[in-house]
């Protein structure tokens, strides 16, 4: 992640009056009607790339003749350049939107400026300051072949990459592809794609299904069990606190959806793709409350993504040892959690919830990712605990309900 400064032009128009006060916009087209209150800029030129990838707060650089005005807003970033460049005041997110949550709209902008805007000789400048993912693109899915970019896959071909220097090469900018169909089980992509945000990098999430694709761009806990609901009455407390939950929501219930995950969950990390059909172009990230204070309702249906939660976990523990497990059983569960002793014995003591605990509570260990500690089962395993000449299988369990 890096600041970064971004100038292109735009130019004035006879139509521009600058009244609407929730938003502003620059327009790619030449003409505009006076019915279009909110554009104060039309034949705008900037590149593509130039307004992708902008994270965080924003300020956004307004310059016409001897008159400026600087707006701050926050950056969407599943912003495609189409044919305008809206930045809002709401939190309201669609492709179109390049910033929300401004601090004006164009009612707010100083009229000596929109007088400026009126006039189509008028050359504006916009200047975007602010944060950029330096990371590269990693595309995941149903993706055609490309020998210009590192190829990645399960099972590893002769001359394939690893997966560690697919992480290199994101981290240097550069473009990875991981052809897959089935994301929820397959370890590699999950773990890319988690990997990929923590270096900055770009998921593009190719032919998948919306549900696929969301769990991909959450980049949670790739170790963790998946599971998938259709949410209509089912309440979050119902939901399986230990894994990752992709819930499918009215769009008109999401706030109240949010609210109730945050009361039952408690202030975990989520991701929320407002139009289920669009969910690169939708998602945002956060914590389930900043969430849910930033959305509003929305139009059809929208996908939630919440991350598992050390409280389901504990109470999982704790029920087993009121129901007589082996204290030596116990240990070796809570170690493929990525708990230590200590954690375990302060929760079953009582004493603590595992967010309290002061041990390590990391799930990534020295250990190859999502391998268990000796004779413990890995997520989705049947049968006996590996061991010498035991295959297993690392493929977390998946499970689908519809309510």
């Amino acid at each position: 992640m890096g600041t970064a400064t971004v100038t292109f032009t735009a130019w004035g128009h006879p139509a521009v009056r600058a009244t609407h006060a929730s938003s502003w916009e620059l327009s790619l087209d030449e003409v505009i009607s006076p019915r279009a209150t909110c554009v104060v800029g039309v034949r705008t030129a900037v590149a593509r790339d130039d307004l992708r990838r902008w994270e965080g707060e924003l300020a956004i650089t307004l310059c016409a003749g001897v008159h400026r005005a600087v707006v701050r807003a926050t950056a969407h970033a599943g912003f495609r350049l189409e044919r305008r460049i809206v930045v809002r005041r709401s939190w309201h997110r669609d492709p179109d939107t390049f910033a929300v949550g401004a601090n004006v709209g164009a009612a707010g902008l100083p009229r000596e400026l929109v007088a400026e805007l009126s006039h189509p000789d008028t050359r504006v400048v916009v200047t975007v300051q602010g944060r950029r993912a330096t990371g590269g693109l990693l595309r995941v899915g149903l993706v055609a072949p490309d020998p210009s970019t590192l190829t990645v896959g399960e099972p590893a071909m002769p001359g394939m990459p690893t997966p560690e220097e697919a992480v290199a090469a994101l981290r240097t900018g550069d473009t990875v592809t991981c052809r897959t169909e089935n994301v929820a089980t397959e370890d590699l992509a999950r773990r890319l794609a988690a990997a990929a945000i923590q270096v900055g990098a770009e998921v593009e999430p190719v032919g998948l299904a919306p549900e696929m694709a969301v769990l991909l761009l959450a980049g949670f806990e790739p170790e963790a069990p998946v599971c998938i609901v259709r949410v209509d009455r089912r309440r979050p407390h119902q939901l399986p606190a230990s894994a990752i939950c992709v819930c499918s929501v009215p769009g008109a219930r999401l706030t109240d959806f949010l609210a109730a995950a945050e009361r039952l969950r408690g202030e975990g990390a989520a991701l929320v793709a407002l139009d289920a059909a669009r969910p690169a172009e939708t998602a945002v990230r956060g914590t389930v409350g900043s969430l849910r204070g930033q959305l509003s309702a929305a139009r059809g249906r929208s996908l939630v993504v919440l991350a598992p939660t050390r409280a389901g976990e504990a109470g999982l523990l704790s029920h087993l040892a009121r129901e007589g497990v082996p204290t030596s059983a116990l240990t070796r569960a809570a170690a493929a959690l990525g708990w230590s002793r200590r954690d375990l014995y302060r929760v079953l003591a009582g004493r603590s919830t595992p967010s309290q605990s002061t041990g390590r509570l990391n799930r990534r260990s020295s250990m190859a990712p999502g391998t268990p500690p000796p004779g413990v089962l890995a997520p989705g395993q049947s049968g006996t605990p590996a061991g010498p000449g035991t295959s297993s299988n690392r493929q977390p369990p998946v499970e689908r309900h519809s309510f």
